[in-house]
């Protein structure tokens, strides 16, 4: 039991920094723009990210159909 909790304390750290980190990211916008231009900033990286995400996505799957053999 005790090996198991000794493995999973690095990760809970790593997580928490990672959350803190975020969060003051987030508070410093929220407080230099307000509650709309926090929405509104947040809403654009938001669909930003899901733009290159389906932009990354379309490269493999393409990449994948040009290597196909017929």
């Amino acid at each position: 039991m005790k090996e198991k909790t000794f493995r999973i304390l690095p990760v809970i750290t790593v997580i928490a920094i990672l959350a803190l980190i975020i969060g003051l990211v987030f508070l410093y916008i929220y407080s230099e723009r307000g509650l709309e231009g926090f929405i509104d900033w947040f809403a654009d990286r938001i669909i930003g990210i899901m733009f290159a995400g389906l932009l990354v996505g379309a490269l493999v799957l393409f990449d994948k159909l040009s290597k196909k053999t017929i």
